[in-house]
């Protein structure tokens, strides 16, 4: 979509990603978004066995990532940043 793309958030919190793309829309900001699913990891290998690893935060399982033109990355950050 963007030929120059910058993230300007990385989180694991469906509540904060949401609440972003909300001021986003509302700003008229385009953007881009991704959403990685942790569990699927390939590096891992392990299926669902690795659901019982310790230290594995099953608030974690989501990352959430959105990204906006290099242009408006600055606006966007302070805007996102109250949020």
């Amino acid at each position: 979509m963007f030929s120059k793309k910058v993230e300007i958030l990385c989180t694991n919190s469906s509540q904060r990603y949401y609440e972003c793309i909300d001021v986003l829309h509302k700003e008229g900001i385009r953007h881009t978004t991704k959403i990685v699913n942790q569990k699927s990891s390939s590096c891992l290998e392990f299926g669902k066995a690795h659901e019982s690893i310790i230290g594995i935060n099953k608030s974690a399982e989501y990352m959430f990532y959105i990204y906006v033109k290099k242009e408006d990355a600055s606006y966007v950050k302070r805007i996102i940043g109250g949020v």
